[in-house]
């Protein structure tokens, strides 16, 4: 049966767009639109127009264009519609395997090849100028006939205050002087000093210009008016840009005052400084006039949700002077937030995120761990747009009303639906848990939607129409676990008809697929222990038997009953022993003559998990998954099951990862083109969809070689998940979703970079920071300590016990280091490292047992490595018939198995020979 695509509009648009098609047929349209990118787009040619395909994602929109976005793989569609049927991500990807295609409305579809982009000479070349004939400057007299002045240009006003704001240069400091008196400041060299400019009576009159400037500033700051104050602001500008020298003594006594405030915070005289502490952060939205004093307001430092709600709004005052002053004060209220949340005083903490750091996400979340709910959710739903943290804020807070509408208006039914049944409103919960249901029905989460109806609407018929529809739905992972509820459901009900009929569809639908066929017909055996008499469940063993037996005579044709026999008859309370020792004989027995090893076949990748190039990857250390970040996605991979997940789609870089045990929590550190780092925390709600639940930004400075470390593998204690970060600012820990600040400081060393931080279940720490690494366990405070190897692209550990730790790691040389440190005995720590042949170069490698390492080497061979001596021995090697190249490997459970992810965004499994 055939049945065609077509379109059909969203409820909204996407907003950032994939690629733009372009209708014309003259190169200088394309060229006029290409002009419109700051990064010239990738080009395709398609049937009367272009494809233009920008290296990151476009929130705006191009004239003369059709805005797209990529489903999977090569196949786009416009940012409006979405595609009917909904194809799976590996069906998307087998469709564009070969060429890409854009689909549009009505019917039409357009190919293009992805192999083949135009070059940019093709349609775009310089134009021939015609020049005049060249002729040399006069020759350049030996010395000026006349000498004038010598000076130096003062740099507008914009500029003074961009320097200021970047702080001064080491070992200076602000000039004492009034301005005007030659001998204010005898050590600063006259030519270093801003100019004096124009005549006495000139700078007699920019002072009194100051003056006034400041005055009127002041009168309109006092009675509202704007207007008065940005006359006032002008007129201070003026006078300093007559007179620069007027800004030494404004510019020292501003920041004098921030100094002293800082100084008062910092000796213990915390509420005398919060009188008069000024907001360290300016506020980029709002305009603001020039400070033409050195007087600092009054502002009340206790807490007042208006205060809160108002930050932000309206213009403000900005000091010219300060320098790194500013910076100093905004770390200082940080550490007293910190220790205000840490002593139980969050609504301290909230003051000083909210009104001085203008952090107000950090406010709010300090009001929540305070208990403070209500305060929490209005900050959430009126000033940070966060209604999903609003609703579930007003929850707490008792007022179900609003939680209810917000959680309505999100689709969030489930949660709506919990908290009417915790208001004994019985009929209304279940309806909103049916929505729920249908909700994750129409998203083909079929096995989710079923549980839901069942364990909360407690609707079994629904649940069983769900279940039979993820059954139908074969071609995804969940259908023989849908089948498996049904079972459930027909033995709860006493319905043996239903069972023995689904039982013969089930044996004809797995027919072909006899390891789905184990999974199903053991879990029927296991559970009709109940349910079935025993002599109908000898039947059906036999009956089970019989199925089990034909499928390995039919592999063991083809050489392949040996590995099937542990997942038809496994030996556990379903078949004994001995039934399984005889299967596995009896398949060996009539296993097909062993022939010469054959070349490996070329290997296309088994998923395509994102759109290249992969910028990080981190492994589910307890589920053996893998999380992958690309061009703008971050994508989950559930390897067993053979599911990706969709976590995030940004526009962000992505350069870090790390996963919870179970996977149902992923943090990433982005990096904007502005140069913004941030920390974003990604949660898993019950049918496993991943929402964003907050986000930090870090503090970072102008190096070049800025660089990020985040915890791999994010830790669970007090019922709270718990991840750490290192920046060359800052160490940082965060509790729970909501990323609130925790004072428990697990790094240990002399405050050199970090490159690995490890907690063991005893709670003991393993830590490489700078050329030494640290360990502390959690009953002898004692610290061991071993210098470092060289640091590698990704470094892999193992810890077999919490005293021991193993790393592994690809080094820039190309050779493959492994290392051991034992710290059983404190006093004396042992290691012992090994290392590969600089003969081979590797590019990633992975610890998959004790002492034994996988690594994968050019061109594209995959290594198991083992450890003699001080060298790393090959065991084993697969060769990968792949077009692109391994940039990381991830464990599976057994260490005979790993995942390789590829260059461009693929995944593959790979099997030890």
């Amino acid at each position: 049966m055939e049945i065609p695509f077509r379109l059909v509009r969203r409820d909204a648009p996407v907003s950032a767009a994939d690629a733009f098609l372009l209708f014309a047929n003259d190169a200088g349209t394309l060229a006029t639109a290409c002009a419109l990118f700051g990064e010239l787009p990738t080009v395709f040619a398609l049937q009367n127009g272009f494809l233009l395909l920008p290296s990151i994602s476009e929130t705006r929109a191009l004239p003369g264009t059709i805005r797209l976005r990529r489903l999977a793989g090569d196949l786009f569609v416009p940012t409006d519609a979405n595609l009917l049927p909904a194809l799976l991500p590996d069906e998307a990807s087998g469709l564009t395997r070969d060429r890409g295609l854009v689909i549009l409305a009505g019917g039409t579809v357009l190919a293009f090849d992805v192999t083949r982009p135009l070059p940019v000479t093709s349609w775009l070349k310089p134009s021939a100028r015609r020049r005049a004939d060249w002729r040399p400057y006069p020759e350049r007299p030996e010395r000026p006939n006349t000498l004038m002045v010598i000076e130096r240009p003062v740099p507008p006003v914009t500029a003074v205050i961009e320097i200021l704001g970047a702080g001064a240069p080491d070992g200076t400091r602000p000039h004492s002087g009034t301005g005007e008196d030659e001998n204010a400041d005898a050590g600063v060299p006259e030519e270093a000093r801003p100019r004096k400019g124009g005549s006495m009576l000139g700078r007699a009159a920019a002072g009194a210009g100051l003056v006034a400037g400041g005055f009127l500033a002041w009168l309109g700051k006092q009675f509202g008016s704007n207007k008065l104050a940005r006359i006032g602001g002008d007129l201070a500008r003026k006078a300093l840009e007559r007179v620069p020298r007027l800004s030494e003594k404004l510019f020292g006594e501003q920041e004098a005052a921030l100094r002293e405030v800082l100084r008062q915070l910092q000796s213990g005289d915390i509420e005398k400084g919060l009188q008069h502490a000024p907001i360290a952060v300016a506020d980029p939205d709002q305009p603001a006039s020039v400070g033409t004093n050195a007087k600092l307001a009054r502002r009340d430092p206790r807490y007042s949700l208006r205060d809160l709600v108002g930050t932000g709004r309206g213009g403000g005052t900005a000091w010219l002077g300060g320098g790194d002053v500013w910076l100093e004060l905004a770390r200082e209220y940080r550490r007293l937030a910190a220790e205000a949340s840490a002593r139980g005083d969050h609504r301290r903490a909230a003051y000083l995120y909210g009104v001085l750091l203008r952090d107000l996400r950090g406010a709010a979340n300090a009001l929540v761990a305070g208990g403070l709910f209500r305060d929490a959710a209005v900050l959430f739903r009126d000033r940070l747009n966060d209604p999903r943290a609003a609703a579930s804020a007003f929850e707490r807070a008792g007022i179900h009303d609003e939680a209810l509408r917000l959680f309505e208006k999100l689709a969030l039914y489930e949660e709506a639906g919990d908290l009417l049944r915790r208001l004994g409103d019985e009929d209304r919960a279940v309806a909103f848990y049916l929505r729920a249901a249908n909700r994750l029905r129409n998203d083909r989460k079929f096995l989710a939607a079923g549980d839901l109806a069942l364990s909360k609407a407690y609707h079994r018929d629904v649940a069983a129409d769900l279940y039979r529809l993820g059954w139908q739905h074969s071609g995804s992972a969940e259908s023989i676990t849908c089948a498996t509820r049904l079972l459930d459901g027909y033995a709860a009900t006493n319905d043996r008809s239903a069972f023995d009929h689904f039982l013969n569809e089930a044996e004809s639908a797995l027919a072909d697929r006899p390891r789905d066929g184990g999974r199903f017909f053991n879990y029927a055996l296991s559970s009709s222990t109940e349910f079935l008499p025993e002599d109908a469940r000898a039947d059906l063993t036999d009956r089970v038997r019989l199925m089990f037996a034909a499928h390995l005579r039919t592999h063991a044709l083809i050489g392949g009953a040996s590995g099937l026999v542990g997942e038809l008859f496994r030996a556990d309370r379903v078949w004994s022993a001995p039934v399984h020792r005889d299967a596995a004989f009896a398949a060996h027995s009539r296993s097909a003559p062993s022939e010469p090893p054959k070349p490996a076949p070329p290997r296309e990748p088994d998923r395509r998990l994102v759109t290249g190039p992969v910028t990080a990857v981190v492994a589910v250390r307890g589920t053996f998954d893998a999380v992958v970040a690309g061009t703008g996605e971050i994508v989950c991979w559930r390897v067993t099951d053979g599911i990706v997940q969709s976590i995030a789609t940004k526009s962000e870089r992505v350069t870090a990862l790390s996963a919870s045990a179970r996977g149902d929590v992923i943090y990433a550190i982005t990096t904007s083109t502005d140069g913004t780092w941030r920390l974003r925390c990604f949660a898993a709600d019950r049918g496993g969809t991943f929402r964003p639940t907050t986000q930090y930004t870090l503090a970072t400075n102008e190096s070049a070689g800025f660089s990020v470390y985040l915890q791999a593998a994010a830790t669970f204690h007090a019922g709270e998940h718990r991840v750490v970060v290192s920046t060359p600012e800052e160490h940082l820990a965060f509790v729970g979703p909501y990323l609130q600040s925790d004072l428990m400081n697990p790094f240990i060393g002399d405050d050199g970079t970090v490159h690995l931080l490890v907690e063991t279940g005893d709670g003991g720490i393993w830590c490489w920071e700078g050329q030494r690494i640290w360990h502390r366990s959690s009953t002898d405070p004692t610290l061991c300590l071993w210098n470092a190897p060289a640091v590698g692209s990704h470094v892999d550990w193992l810890a077999p016990t919490p005293s021991v730790l193993e790393i592994a790691m690809a080094a820039s040389t190309g050779q493959v280091c492994w290392a051991e440190f034992d710290a059983h005995d404190t006093k004396k720590g042992q290691n012992r490292s090994a290392f590969t042949a600089p003969s081979t170069f590797y590019r990633a490698a992975c610890l998959v047992a004790p002492n034994t390492i996988v690594a994968a080497a050019d061109p594209n061979e995959v290594h198991w490595l083992r450890v003699a001596g001080n060298q790393l021995i090959v065991s084993a090697t697969v060769t990968l018939s792949i077009p692109t190249v391994v940039v990381s490997l991830i464990a599976r459970p057994d260490p005979n198995e790993v995942v390789a992810i590829l260059s461009d965004g693929g995944g593959c499994r790979i099997q030890r020979p």
